[in-house]
């Protein structure tokens, strides 16, 4: 079976992949089209630094070229929706993990993300 690391590292490349081509030739399906928010999660499980900047950034620029498509260009995606967007992956990870064992684990690597990405 393949482990966390290798299927986080897998879908930042295809992820990445997405993001080159126009913003019309996106796919939905995640296998092709992995979550940024399942990825997020799984770098914040890893407590990988360089995974959780990563990340983020491909959010960010997922956002801003969805913004760009469907607003025809008009205006510039702004920092406070992107913190916006990354506090509510963060915060979808600690409901999801608020009925398991993980759940102290889950928002002690949630809050050093957080303060890891300015988001505290």
């Amino acid at each position: 079976m393949v482990d966390l690391r290798k299927r986080l590292d897998i879908s930042l490349i295809k992820k990445m992949g997405v993001l080159n081509l126009p913003y019309h030739f996106w796919q939905s399906d995640q296998k092709i089209n992995p979550s940024s928010a399942h990825m997020l999660w799984a770098a914040v499980y890893l407590e990988d630094q360089e995974g959780i900047a990563v990340v983020a950034e491909l959010k960010r620029r997922e956002a801003e070229e969805a913004q760009k498509y469907k607003k025809a260009g008009q205006g510039k995606f702004d920092a406070d929706g992107y913190r916006t967007l990354l506090t509510t992956d963060l915060d979808d990870l600690l409901i999801l993990a608020s009925e398991t064992d993980l759940k102290v684990s889950v928002q002690d690597k949630c809050k050093k993300a957080k303060r890891f990405l300015s988001l505290e």
